[in-house]
């Protein structure tokens, strides 16, 4: 089965580094792939050297006319379908068959717009004959409120909250299927 790891900004933010370093001897798996944000940072910090390192897409410029339709559909319909063909176009566009997609960004579920990205890339993932973890997550119980939030968070094959706060609010919620708590894996 093939692994990879996404939703990684780049290896300035050590902290995002060492989630990578420490996934993958956790996972021991010496062919992951990684999607990045920012692969010249992963090879300035030798991420490169653990990990196929690939860039995730193409951002888009604030002012073309499919950064403003992929916006509006954001914002309108809570649908990131568009943003993401475009800036995780490398990941979606490799991701088919049997696949172990981990989400590494622990706490994206935090940030404006990011539960809805987030919701996109596992939904096509899952299409695409993936299973998916959200790996190392934390988030606000407030969230879980949301059936949106919820209906996503049980698409994914296996949940690791890296605090009690999280695990107790999943479970709470009904997110329990294959739901563990397990200490942050950056400090592994």
């Amino acid at each position: 089965m093939n692994c990879i790891l996404y939703m990684h900004s780049g290896s300035k933010n050590h902290g995002c580094e060492a989630l990578v370093r420490s996934t993958l001897k956790i996972l021991r798996k010496p062919a992951a792939v990684l999607y990045s944000d920012r692969p010249e940072e992963d090879a300035e910090y030798g991420v490169d050297q653990i990990a196929e390192v690939r860039a995730n897409g193409r951002k888009m410029w604030k002012y073309e006319p499919y950064h403003f339709l992929a916006a509006f559909a954001k914002r309108a319909f809570g649908n990131a379908d568009l943003d993401c063909a475009k800036v995780f176009r490398n990941l979606l566009r490799d991701a088919s068959g049997r696949l172990l997609a981990f989400s590494i960004g622990g706490d994206n579920y935090c940030y404006p717009f990011s539960s809805v990205i987030l919701a996109s890339l596992n939904r096509s993932l899952n299409r695409r004959g993936g299973k998916t973890v959200l790996w190392g997550c934390s988030i606000e119980p407030e969230l879980l409120e949301n059936p949106k939030i919820l209906q996503d968070l049980n698409r994914y094959a296996l949940i690791t909250a890296r605090e009690s706060i999280t695990y107790n609010a999943l479970l709470k919620a009904g997110v329990s299927k294959n739901t563990k708590l397990y200490p942050d894996p950056a400090f592994a």
